[in-house]
């Protein structure tokens, strides 16, 4: 196969078409200076559009991630107060202690006089977190069908 011999030009459409150098072309050497200069003028103008593109980026990363940060520090907050006791630990209560529903006006009355004793208090709070806040659905307040 015998190539074509390079032919001298000074058209720059001939020297770069579609953004490839035609290797076929062998330009005067100052046009090779001036093809050169456009070259290096072209990366350097798609450099500085990169760099403003990736400064764009690195703000946007930054506001990701300052949402993502609050986020998980308002999420850690709202299962803090939802499951206190996420490794299964419940405050300690008296054995046999248990919250009974309260059915009418004299219950209630009774219930509110016990909450005033601090310790009757804890208690409940205790019975509540172990059978309402517990993160094992099988520990919390179910329920019972007959």
């Amino acid at each position: 196969m015998i190539l074509p011999a390079p032919v001298p030009t000074t058209d720059p459409a001939r020297l770069v078409t579609a953004g490839v150098v035609d290797l076929n072309v062998v330009p005067a050497p100052t046009d090779v200076l001036q093809l050169i200069a456009e070259l290096s003028a072209t990366m350097n103008r798609r450099f500085d559009e990169l760099a403003v593109q990736i400064e764009s980026l690195h703000k946007g990363v930054s506001v990701v991630r300052r949402t993502a940060l609050i986020t998980e520090a308002e999420l850690n907050r709202v299962q803090k107060a939802a499951c206190p006791n996420l490794d299964g630990r419940v405050p300690p209560i008296p054995e046999g202690f248990m919250v009974q529903p309260i059915q009418s006006e004299e219950e209630l009355n009774a219930m509110e006089q016990k909450l005033d004793d601090k310790r009757y208090m804890e208690d409940c709070v205790g019975w509540l977190h172990n059978h309402l806040v517990s993160p094992f659905m099988n520990k919390r307040l179910k329920k019972h069908q007959t």
